[in-house]
């Protein structure tokens, strides 16, 4: 929601499993499923509209983490590869792309490359 509410809901339950909120708008959520034999690894991953990252574990949302990439809007997330799950992509709205690892308990950035001047607002990475 644009007031940073983010609400996960136990469709099974009919009922809010969760929710929490965040200082600014949210311009995307991405659900990062972990292998098929341990969906206990999946998180929810937020971007908002003041470049800052966030990821928790869907099974304990008290372990939060962020990163503050830069000052534009997060415009996408999605994985590098099916084989490195704990690899994003995030592109943002000041043209800049940023490769960063998703490691449980905090979020490091490995790489970022200004790619243009205009908004980056979509990736499609070939999986």
């Amino acid at each position: 929601f644009d007031n940073g509410d983010i609400k996960v809901f136990d469709v099974r339950n009919s009922k809010i499993a969760w929710e929490t909120s965040l200082s600014r708008g949210v311009s995307k959520l991405s659900i990062l499923s972990g292998s098929a034999d341990d969906s206990e690894k999946s998180v929810l991953v937020a971007g908002t509209a003041n470049g800052k990252l966030f990821q928790w574990p869907l099974s304990s949302p008290d372990k939060m983490a962020s990163h503050q990439m830069d000052k534009a809007t997060v415009w996408e997330v999605q994985p590098v590869s099916e084989n490195k799950k704990n690899l994003v992509l995030a592109a943002l709205g000041s043209g800049a792309l940023h490769v960063l690892n998703l490691d449980g308990e905090k979020i490091e950035s490995i790489a970022t490359h200004q790619v243009s001047e205009p908004p980056l607002t979509g990736l499609s990475a070939n999986k």
